[in-house]
């Protein structure tokens, strides 16, 4: 028999000698809950279940909690379940929005909601939390934002997280700043938020903070914790200008466990070094991408590697790629792969409407941006092949849109065209 203010240490042996202490005879529910309990943070489950079992059978209702916490842990989630459900007819109001985030796993948001919401009324504002989670995962970012704001006026701790990180999201950095900044403060470790932090400093133009926190996340943790880190390095490194140090975080993300997320950085490091004229190196890290098949990634592998082998002056290659991009039917990149193509080929290939029908695929595909610059190729290519009327239809589309780069440029071909068709 052992006396709960024995509870002085959480170790594997000490666990040890309580649980056997306690298998001597123990006839007190709450010591074989705050062994259990114990037992459940050192992740030893099976003795954690049992333990608190033997709380239940001796009439600690309240135990259930505990046990439900348990088999939820252990992806038992029926049955934990059940244990909330029972801990909450003995009044814990802890396991209300807990019984609502298994019956979210179990696909069941509104019974989810309703739990959520009783834990609310209950004064519990980590339902206010997981109502906020859910209403983002909706696309109701006001709702998300009033009740995270709610959770934050409660003082629940991961409520600046979670409303730093909606607000970035949405891209509302200076707002998510100070938000960022304190659950950094508050958890130091918290690798994802001081990345976000720096982001949302990125964003803000306050580029010497932003590095610096890139940097201490990189140098404070293994490289393979912190890919996060380096890929936003290596953005802000470009943007100031230090190519060979983007390059270099860039690199480090390439490292990363995730495959997926490597491939990306491997796009991301090949576009650095093709637009910096490291055509070899290009090369190198677009194959990467390409070789990982990823099926989220491939399209863009190919489009890229298009633009690569463009540069190098392999048309044939370059075409290849750019049409491999298009057949993925890709919504993120068709369009842009159809008016590289479309370039590609009014520039290299003597039958232009091949390269009208790439453009009209940009033109059907596209966001503002490249339908305006598709629009206006057409105008020029129809320009140049004589057909004044179609190309000043084409560039008055494109003045019209208002594009801020093409949008010019296709009224002065509007000029010229109505100058010349009136002449």
């Amino acid at each position: 028999m052992i006396d709960q203010n024995d509870r002085d240490g959480s170790d594997g042996s000490s666990l040890d000698a309580r649980l056997r202490a306690c298998q001597d005879g123990c006839a007190d529910s709450q010591v074989w809950d705050a062994l259990g309990v114990d037992l459940t943070e050192a992740d030893r489950l099976d003795d954690a279940v049992w333990c608190l079992q033997q709380a239940l059978l001796l009439g600690s209702e309240a135990s259930a909690f505990g046990l439900a916490r348990a088999l939820d842990l252990q992806d038992k989630l029926d049955v934990s379940l059940a244990m909330y459900e029972r801990a909450i007819a003995a009044g814990v109001v802890n396991a209300l929005a807990n019984a609502g985030s298994v019956l979210e796993q179990l696909g069941d948001d509104d019974g989810a909601r309703k739990r959520y919401r009783q834990a609310v009324d209950a004064g519990d504002a980590l339902g206010h939390i997981r109502l906020g989670k859910l209403d983002e995962s909706a696309g109701d970012i006001d709702s998300a934002e009033s009740h995270y704001r709610l959770a934050l006026a409660a003082a629940w701790s991961s409520a600046p997280a979670s409303l730093g990180d909606l607000l970035a999201t949405a891209g509302r950095w200076a707002d998510a700043e100070p938000y960022l900044r304190d659950a950094a403060e508050e958890n130091p470790d918290a690798i994802g938020v001081r990345v976000l932090l720096g982001q949302a400093l990125h964003h803000l133009g306050r580029f010497d903070e932003a590095r610096t926190i890139f940097v201490e996340v990189i140098e404070k943790n293994d490289p393979l914790d912190s890919p996060d880190a380096s890929y936003h390095l290596g953005e802000l490194l470009e943007e100031i200008g230090d190519i060979a140090g983007a390059d270099a975080a860039f690199t480090g993300a390439v490292g990363a466990p995730v495959a997926e997320f490597a491939a990306w950085a491997s796009i991301r490091l090949a576009i650095l070094r093709r637009e910096h004229g490291n055509l070899d190196g290009a090369q190198q890290a677009i194959r990467t991408a390409i070789e990982s098949a990823i099926p989220s990634v491939v399209p863009a592998a190919w489009h890229e590697r298009g633009q690569i082998l463009a540069a190098v002056g392999d048309i044939d290659g370059a075409r290849h790629c750019y049409t491999q991009a298009i057949a993925t039917g890709d919504d993120d990149v068709v369009a842009g792969a159809a008016l590289h193509l479309g370039d590609l080929l009014t520039d290299h290939d003597t039958q232009p409407n091949k390269a009208l029908e790439a453009y009209r695929l940009a033109i059907e595909r596209g966001d503002t941006g490249q339908v305006s610059a598709a629009e206006l190729s057409v105008a020029f290519l129809l320009n140049r092949n004589g057909d004044d009327t179609a190309a000043l239809a084409a560039a008055l589309t494109a003045a019209n849109l208002g594009h801020p780069e093409y949008g010019p440029l296709a009224q002065q071909l509007v000029d010229l065209l109505h100058d010349e068709t009136t002449t």
